[in-house]
């Protein structure tokens, strides 16, 4: 299986917690080795990738964070043809660090570090239902499958 992992919105010194955990994450993943993985990365943190095969993005020139980063990202993801080739090679893209870019077809892993996802439990304990969490209104989006 080939993993996709997007870094993209990545601003170094500015994610606290969820760069450190998203950096780790990469890091820690040649040793693990069990899949193939692929990175993609903003230029200005190009080493974020922590060894593994990597595309890189061009900045975009506008919001080096924030909102308008985010928006800038998207843009030059999409535009790129590197990460659309590299995304048609793909068969599942994570999200490490919460937003979803780039926009892909293929199923998605969402790490959602800052947010909370509603989970209800049956009498049994098990889950009965989980929702994730919209980026804009933080009402949940739609159900999730449990596993």
């Amino acid at each position: 299986m080939r993993v996709g992992i997007s870094l993209l919105t990545l601003a170094p010194g500015d994610l606290g917690g969820s760069e450190t955990y998203a950096r780790q994450l990469v890091r820690a993943l040649p040793a693990v080795r069990k899949l193939d993985y692929t990175v993609f990365v903003p230029a200005r943190a190009k080493d974020a990738a922590g060894g593994l095969p990597a595309t890189e993005v061009a900045e975009p020139p506008v919001g080096r964070r924030g909102p308008a980063r985010v928006l800038g990202m998207a843009l030059s993801a999409f535009r790129s043809r590197a990460v659309r080739s590299e995304l048609e090679t793909v068969d599942v893209v994570h999200y490490a660090l919460t937003v979803p870019v780039p926009a892909t077809k293929a199923p998605t892993v969402v790490t959602c570090t800052t947010c909370s996802t509603g989970i209800s439990r049956s009498s049994s304990g098990r889950p009965a239902a989980r929702f994730g969490v919209s980026l804009t209104t933080g009402r949940p989006s739609r159900p999730l499958r449990s596993s």
